[in-house]
């Protein structure tokens, strides 16, 4: 599929193989965004609809807000850091520990 597997928060943090983990804020922060080649996957709600197709990318970070919140990383025309309900599903990229 174009746009991949999108996975809450839980499944997000056990996902990576052994030796890669979600990257942090700071990782993200480190990043050439624009060299990831992201796609624009948007973001599926804990019922199941989707937001932002295809106009943005949303991938979970390996930072909690609190405890029903964690950090995404959220790219369009600009990189923002936002936090989001651990019930919805985002994309994740996986970074070598």
């Amino acid at each position: 599929e174009i746009y991949g597997s999108l996975y809450p928060f839980e499944t997000a943090t056990k996902i990576c193989p052994n030796g890669w983990t979600l990257p942090t804020q700071a990782d993200f922060g480190k990043a050439d965004i624009k060299a990831l080649n992201v796609v624009k996957a948007g973001f599926r709600y804990y019922d199941g609809k989707s937001a932002d197709l295809g106009t943005s990318a949303s991938f979970w970070t390996a930072d909690v807000f609190d405890d029903s919140r964690a950090v995404l990383v959220r790219v369009t025309d600009t990189t923002v850091f936002e936090h989001f309900n651990k019930s919805i599903s985002a994309s994740i990229r996986c970074i070598k520990k």
